[in-house]
C-alpha cells in the first residue's frame, strides 16, 4: 500500500498569515500612516504552559506568598522580594509586596531562587 506523509511545515505555510493595514495618523499639518497588525491566531508560548519551564511552574503558584531572590548584575548581591505572586508572563513576573498595594514587575531571567511560603 502506498502511504502519503504530510510535512507539518507545509501545513504551517498554508495558515493565514498576519495582515498589516495602514492607519492614518494626523500629526500637525502632515498626515502619517502607522502599520496596525491584525492577528487571527494567537498562541500561548510553551514556556508558559509546561511545568518543565520555570515560567510554567511559577504559574501554578499564582496567588501564593513567596520569597524571590534575584541576582543583580554578574557578580552583584542577591536581592530578595517577598510578596504574593500576581501574574507570570513570558519573561517577567508580577509580585505584590506584603502589606502594600504596589505591584513589582520583575525580570524572570534574573531569578535565582524562589521559596514558596506555606
Amino acid at each position: 500500500m502506498n502511504q502519503i506523509y504530510t510535512d507539518r511545515r507545509s501545513e504551517q505555510l498554508q495558515r493565514p498569515m498576519q495582515q498589516s493595514q495602514m492607519v492614518p495618523i494626523q500629526q500637525g499639518t502632515r498626515q502619517m500612516t502607522q502599520p496596525q497588525v491584525i492577528t487571527s491566531d494567537i498562541t500561548t508560548p510553551t514556556t508558559l504552559e509546561s511545568t518543565y519551564y520555570i515560567a510554567g511552574l511559577l504559574r501554578s503558584f499564582i496567588g501564593e506568598r513567596m520569597r524571590v531572590q534575584f541576582l543583580v548584575g554578574t557578580n552583584g548581591p542577591l536581592l530578595d522580594i517577598t510578596g504574593t505572586l500576581v501574574e507570570v508572563g513570558a519573561n517577567y513576573i508580577i509580585l505584590q509586596p506584603l502589606d502594600s498595594d504596589d505591584l513589582v514587575i520583575c525580570d524572570l531571567f534574573s531569578i535565582k531562587f524562589v521559596t514558596v511560603i506555606r
